[in-house]
């Protein structure tokens, strides 16, 4: 099964709808109730209801849905089945779907394991095709038991028009308490890392300031390097808890802190980071 959300292009997806083995459901609902199950999220990618807030805005909220609603008709155009939600709970729509369109489970076998799993933990990663906007992406849940060629068969399959693509990964939440551990460690450590990364940088460029050169050399030598490093982790970083991983993995590629500098964080995270940085070293 793939669920396919409003924010995706068709171009994405298209060729699927064409497929004799794939059943395609446009779920449906009206603008009330998605304003009614309206959720916030925080810095933390924590979702929160905020009831107050949204009624206060209602007709804003109301008036963004509707045009949604009509802008996304035409890219769902292709899906032939439409299914009401009526503004009834999760669990009565998969009831309903499976009762209507004669759905039952499969017993497929257990795909084989080509190689070690990462760990016991579950991973919600949302993936970019490299070279385009952001706002083309997929989000992917895999478990701790799945392995690195699953993944990447998942990613070609949910890709799949083109023969040469590379894509960015982001750890968007990783499940269990120790996450949230771990978040705290790193809002603690971050500030004392990029200080200690940014007196090196500064000696850096006292260097290229004593060169023998010509002043306006150095000026813009140290300039174009400034630039480049501001946009570093070891200087400035989004802190949110779905880019703890990313943000770890920069720092350790640029030198600002080594593995032995994760001693405080969890065992799950560290044998997350050394996951990665052994494959994609």
């Amino acid at each position: 099964m793939v669920a396919v959300t409003p924010m995706c292009y068709s171009i994405w997806f298209n060729k699927y709808l064409k497929r004799d083995d794939v059943l395609a459901i446009e779920l449906q609902d009206t603008p009330e109730s998605v304003f009614d199950r309206l959720v916030f999220s925080d810095e933390n990618d924590q979702e929160y209801r905020d009831d107050e807030y949204r009624d206060a805005h209602a007709s804003y909220y109301l008036k963004e849905i509707k045009k949604d609603i009509i802008f996304h008709k035409r890219p769902f155009s292709k899906i032939t089945n439409k299914y009401q939600m009526n503004h009834r709970a999760p669990e009565a729509v998969v009831k309903g779907l499976i009762e209507t369109y004669g759905l039952v489970k499969s017993e497929k076998a257990s795909p084989p394991a080509y190689d070690t799993p990462w760990n016991g933990r579950r991973y919600t990663l949302r993936v970019y095709p490299a070279g385009m906007s952001r706002s083309v992406y997929r989000v992917i849940e895999i478990s701790g038991n799945d392995t690195l060629n699953q993944l990447c068969g998942v990613i070609l399959d949910s890709y799949d028009f083109g023969d040469d693509w590379m894509f960015t990964i982001h750890v968007q939440k990783i499940d269990g308490a120790a996450a949230y551990k771990d978040a705290k460690v790193i809002r603690e450590k971050l500030p004392e890392w990029q200080e200690a990364y940014m007196e090196r940088l500064c000696r850096e460029y006292i260097e290229i300031l004593n060169r023998d050169e010509n002043a306006s050399d150095r000026f813009w030598t140290l300039e174009k390097r400034i630039w480049k490093d501001k946009k570093k982790a070891g200087v400035q970083v989004e802190t949110s808890r779905s880019e703890m991983i990313y943000n770890i993995m920069s720092l350790l590629k640029e030198g600002a802190i080594q593995m032995e500098d994760l001693k405080e964080f969890s065992e799950e995270l560290k044998e997350t980071v050394r996951f990665f940085a052994e494959r994609f070293r």
